[in-house]
């Protein structure tokens, strides 16, 4: 299983670092990261623990440098906010709901995933775990004032924000689970998932918009 590409510049083999990277990922997601020791992970990496600590200095630095790079790849595809919202003066709601429909690239998907599994078990335990699932995994930093906003200008019917975010959570999770088993869904049937979502948004007529 492909997780994480090799450093690029190189034709070399991925670094130590990449190989705990990968061995966590895969650790966390499918037995829990409780059930994980620093030695489970050196064990399957090819090193000592010792050796495992000369590049992470605990567990839990790993766990965050998962999350860090789900939120690093994350904010390479999501929107700018302030973008978003200039937008929403001048677009249609058609036009920004198509902004957030958004697919990494299909060699990190199984990664994502992944971080989104280890992520969700630990809802209630750990706040970063939280923060990663309601922040990024969803984009409700950026849904939820583009919604309100649009609610604003008129061009779409008062909507309970929270709960459409909480609704696009249940689509995220639900779809990482997923493709962790044999139901894989392709990236057109995530697609078509998230149109249905934002299909629930009632779209005003044109001459209701509210001028600038």
């Amino acid at each position: 299983m492909y997780l994480r590409q090799p450093s690029k510049g190189t034709a070399k083999e991925i670094s130590t670092k990449e190989k705990i990277f990968n061995a966590a990922v895969k650790l966390f997601s499918e037995k829990g990261y409780m059930e994980i020791s620093m030695r489970e992970i050196a064990d399957i990496t090819g090193i000592t623990v010792a050796g495992l600590y000369n590049h992470y200095a605990s567990k839990e630095d790993i766990l965050y440098s998962l999350y860090d790079f789900y939120t690093n790849h994350w904010k390479e595809k999501c929107p700018d906010l302030n973008d978003l919202l200039e937008l929403t003066e001048i677009e249609t709601p058609y036009d920004i709901f198509s902004r957030f429909i958004f697919h990494f690239d299909p060699v990190l998907i199984d990664t994502m995933d992944r971080i989104v599994r280890i992520a969700i078990r630990r809802i209630g335990i750990d706040a970063r775990s939280e923060a990663l699932i309601r922040d990024h995994v969803a984009s409700t930093k950026i849904v939820v004032p583009v919604l309100e906003r649009l609610v604003e200008l008129g061009k779409i019917e008062p909507i309970d924000v929270g709960c459409f975010a909480t609704t696009l959570i249940m689509v995220n999770v639900y779809s990482a689970f997923v493709n962790g088993s044999n139901l894989q869904l392709s990236l057109e049937q995530w697609r078509k998932s998230y149109e249905m979502v934002f299909s629930v948004i009632k779209i005003r007529p044109n001459k209701d918009w509210k001028s600038k």
